[in-house]
């Protein structure tokens, strides 16, 4: 057996030690490469020069940024004149990697004590860089992080029995980053005070006490999913629900694992974390709450109305349930072999960035002229990632870079973000509509998609001065109308500029 923990440093530098070794393990990619490859994260940066060009998009209207899931939103606000965009999204996804990074620790010593603070930064790893950051899902990310920090805090006041104005104002930080977030934190602590009324250490009196500091932070997201409920002007969006065998899958696939194979390491350490959490151990968290919140996932679907990723967003918790009930000490071997895997997962990670950044700069590199009114479409956007789809939005790029007006695809279609749709958009010139549409009409041949395509080049005409093409077929190649004359080509990347009737 691997030794316990020496008394040598003090708690707090143990937890600080540990979360800097998971930071540096999964940040570091963030110093090679320019472009980052987070799928979501070029459409937000567009949605940041919407904000600051509202003469020039007319088809939104602001939603301000006191509202939750808007966290990245207000960073950029503050910091991207100063850093440019780019780089202050940069040093935002560092700041959520650091976050999260110093979650998991400070969830193994608060749940378990400094013994099981290096058992859990051994199995913890993947969930730092998690999915929802190879996403560019940031708000959540860094929602889920603080969401763990919360819980951790309302543990530590029910242990002190005083309850304490940091849970108020981490909740209050949570919901501004996103209301689900702390929903599921606030039901992850409502479980940890009734298991201590069902055991008589609290009366429902104390844990109402204990509670209350949630009350300002949950009435916020009361608000914001009334808000969201009652003004989304698309509601589109069917409810999903993916097959059992999928749902399993997504279990790691979507949290524990990054870009691709090269991080396929990470499932070692996932399921070995939840052998081990499965076992019987005295934890405050009890094993009927591990259950519940696995009911909770499966029951949710994967998306519906116009949520995406609904289901996934319980793993974080899930998860954090995991570390709780971890036992004080790893045998040796599997110690080295978990060292071995972080190693392997972290240098995967800085491979995929470098790749990936190079397809996303690529997508990126064509000279578009300020102003241009651009319209991409774009096939293959998982470029070589197997997780996610990194050039999907890469067309925001040339609106932070070049200045050109994109077309209405900037995440508009909830009043959750900084800008929404004045009115609906006629399909298929939307965010929800538009991916799907390039994917089902690639290569159809039916007569129906003909008039699709007939329409769709038609309002694009009157539309768009510039077409940025990557990697279409022919059949789509050749559906492009003549008036759209070929201005670059390099093969994947191709560029058409409107001539004049």
């Amino acid at each position: 057996m691997a030794p316990r923990t020496p008394r040598s440093i003090s708690d707090r530098a143990l937890v600080a030690w540990c979360a800097f070794a998971l930071f540096a393990l999964v940040a570091w990619p963030l110093l090679v490469v320019h472009a980052l490859p987070l799928q979501d994260l070029p459409n937000h940066l567009a949605t940041e020069i919407v904000s600051r060009a509202p003469k020039q998009y007319p088809e939104y209207i602001s939603n301000g940024l006191f509202k939750t899931n808007s966290a990245l939103f207000l960073w950029l606000r503050v910091f991207g004149g100063l850093l440019g965009l780019e780089s202050a999204a940069k040093v935002f996804v560092a700041l959520v990697l650091a976050v999260s990074a110093f979650a998991w620790p400070r969830a193994a010593f608060v749940f378990g004590g400094r013994q099981r603070v290096l058992p859990a930064t051994l199995l913890a790893w993947p969930l730092v860089h998690s999915w929802f950051v190879c996403m560019g899902m940031l708000d959540y990310a860094l929602g889920a992080a603080l969401g763990i920090l919360l819980v951790c805090e309302v543990e530590r006041s029910v242990r002190a029995r005083r309850p304490t104005l940091i849970v108020a104002g981490l909740a209050v930080c949570v919901w501004y980053t996103h209301a689900f977030a702390l929903g599921l934190a606030a039901l992850f602590a409502l479980m940890l005070v009734t298991e201590r009324v069902r055991k008589r250490e609290l009366t429902v009196k104390d844990a109402l006490a204990f509670l209350s500091p949630l009350l300002l932070g949950l009435t916020l997201c009361a608000w914001s999913f009334t808000l969201q409920a009652s003004e989304s002007p698309v509601a589109e969006h069917a409810l999903v629900r993916r097959p059992l065998w999928e749902v399993g899958y997504d279990l790691w696939a979507l949290f524990g694992w990054a870009f691709t194979r090269r991080e396929a390491t990470s499932l070692v350490a996932v399921l070995a974390l939840a052998a081990l959490a499965v076992r019987p151990r005295e934890s405050s968290v009890r094993a009927w709450m591990l259950i519940a919140l696995l009911g909770l996932y499966l029951a949710l679907p994967y998306e519906t109305d116009a949520w995406f990723a609904v289901s996934v967003r319980v793993l974080p918790f899930l998860y954090l349930a995991c570390i709780a009930r971890l036992p004080e000490k790893l045998p040796r071997s599997a110690s080295a072999v978990l060292v071995a895997c972080a190693l392997a997962y972290s240098i995967g990670l800085g491979l995929d960035y470098a790749r990936l950044s190079t397809e996303v700069e690529r997508y990126a590199s064509a000279a578009v002229p300020a102003e241009s009114r651009v319209l991409p479409l774009t096939f293959e956007p998982k470029g070589s990632s197997e997780n996610t789809a990194p050039l999907a939005h890469a067309w925001g790029l040339y609106a932070v870079r070049d200045g050109a007006i994109v077309p209405p695809l900037v995440f508009g279609h909830s009043p959750s973000f900084p800008v929404s749709y004045r009115a609906p958009q006629a399909p298929p010139f939307d965010d929800l509509r538009y991916a799907a549409f390039l994917d089902t009409h690639a290569s159809c041949a039916s007569a129906v998609c003909e008039l699709d395509w007939a329409d769709f080049w038609q309002r694009a005409l009157a539309r768009f001065d510039r077409l940025i093409v990557w990697k279409a077929p022919p059949q789509v190649l050749a559906r492009i109308p003549a008036r759209y004359a070929k201005e670059s080509d390099d093969g994947a990347l191709r560029v058409y500029v409107r001539q004049p009737p």
